[in-house]
C-alpha cells in the first residue's frame, strides 16, 4: 500500500513535462561527459557546404554505442517535449474567449 501512496504523491508533485525536462538534462549531462563537443565542432569547421551532414552522420556512425544511444534518447525526448509544448500552446491559445 505504501508504494501506491508513493506513486500517487510522485504523480501529484511532478508533472510529465517536468519529468521530460529532467530526463533531457540527465541525458545531455551524460552526453557531455562522453563527448568533447568543442572538438567535434572544431573538426567540423574544416568542412563546408552540404558536407556538414555527411560529416556529422559519419561521426555518429563511428562513435560508441552508448553515445549513439544518448543521441537517440535526447532526440526522442526533445521531440516529445516539442509535441507537448505545441499541444499545450494550442490548448491555451485556441480555448476561446474568456468572458
Amino acid at each position: 500500500m505504501r508504494r501506491i501512496y508513493l506513486i500517487w504523491v510522485g504523480r501529484l508533485l511532478v508533472n510529465r513535462y517536468t519529468l521530460k525536462v529532467a530526463i533531457l538534462a540527465a541525458l545531455a549531462w551524460q552526453f557531455a561527459a562522453y563527448v568533447f563537443v568543442r572538438a567535434v565542432f572544431d573538426n567540423a569547421s574544416h568542412v563546408s557546404g552540404l558536407r556538414y551532414l555527411e560529416y556529422f552522420f559519419g561521426a555518429f556512425l563511428r562513435t560508441d554505442f552508448l553515445v549513439q544511444l544518448l543521441i537517440v534518447g535526447m532526440s526522442a525526448v526533445s521531440f516529445l517535449l516539442a509535441y507537448d509544448t505545441l499541444k499545450n500552446f494550442r490548448q491555451v491559445t485556441f480555448k476561446g474567449s474568456i468572458v
